[in-house]
Formats: C-alpha cells, sequence, structure tokens
C-alpha cells in the first residue's frame, strides 16, 4: 500500500528518512565545490589595467579625515590641526552669530548661508513682529552653537575639513 500524503504523515509532517538532506555528509573545507557543483575559476585578464589609486591633495598638505591613508601610501603625516582659531570661532559666535559668521569662518558655508537667510528675513520682518519667529529659534540655534564651541563637543571641534580648531 502507498502512502496517499507523499512524504508527509496523516499529519502534514514530513516523514523522516525519505528526504535526501535529512542524511548528513562529511563537512567540505571552505571553497571546495558541494555536491555537483562545479568549482569556481578566477577569469583570465580580470585585473588588467588596474592601478592603485594615487593619494590626492598635495604633499605636506594637510586632507583631514584622510591623514592616515597619506601616512600609509607612503606620504608625509598630515597636520591634523586647523590654522583657524577655535577662540576667534568663539567672538564670532558671541557677537555675529546672528548672521552665522563664525560658521562661514570655520568653513560651514551651507550652515551659515542658513542662520544669513534667516537673520536677513528676522531682521527684516521684525517690525511687523513676524521676525521674531524666525529670530527666537535662530538665537537659541546660535547659543547652542556657541556653548558647542566652547565646550568642544562633536563636529564644532572641527572645521570642514576634519581638523581641530587650535
Amino acid at each position: 500500500m502507498t502512502n496517499p500524503y507523499g512524504n508527509f504523515d496523516k499529519d502534514g509532517m514530513p516523514i523522516p528518512g525519505n528526504n535526501p538532506w535529512d542524511t548528513p555528509s562529511a563537512p567540505q573545507p571552505y571553497g571546495a565545490p558541494q555536491g555537483n557543483q562545479p568549482a569556481y575559476q578566477q577569469p583570465q585578464g580580470f585585473q588588467q589595467g588596474f592601478q592603485q589609486p594615487q593619494p590626492y591633495g598635495q604633499p605636506g598638505m594637510s586632507t583631514g579625515y584622510n591623514s592616515t591613508i597619506n601616512i600609509v601610501n607612503g606620504g608625509t603625516p598630515a597636520r591634523t590641526e586647523s590654522p583657524k582659531s577655535k577662540i576667534a570661532a568663539i567672538l564670532l559666535a558671541f557677537f555675529l552669530g546672528n548672521w552665522g559668521i563664525h560658521n562661514f569662518y570655520t568653513g560651514h558655508t551651507s550652515r551659515g548661508a542658513i542662520q544669513l537667510v534667516m537673520g536677513i528675513i528676522g531682521w527684516a520682518s521684525a517690525p511687523v513682529a513676524i521676525g521674531f519667529l524666525i529670530l527666537v529659534p535662530l538665537w537659541i540655534w546660535v547659543f547652542v552653537e556657541f556653548i558647542m564651541l566652547i565646550v568642544g563637543s562633536g563636529e564644532y571641534k572641527y572645521d570642514s575639513e576634519g581638523r581641530v580648531l587650535s
């Protein structure tokens, strides 16, 4: 009599011993072909024309975050300290932060441009009191940046090229 359920019992569970994958086989070493699978062959001529990438930047010039790459590729260790002063950035944030000048100084031009536009629109519309809806968030933003510059927290410790403010 044949099983009307195929390779499954009456509850729908597989019958042990009827599955070819149930029998364990000896483990094959890594990279060895499994079963009837052919071994992988490296294409011939695949690496022709490949050249090592050349380090970018000028010799002796700081490459910021890529200083280690410059050293590994045989270059001289790059300077990791920014020529820009942390004290100057703090003073610019305190006195001219409303215009984003401290961000332009450290090279964060996008952030500085947003603060500059917010300052212009805010002060232009301040006589009708609508500008204060823009200026108050700007002042909070600049105050937080001022504190973060003093503490040297996060990305405010670095200029736009990843060099530590001196």
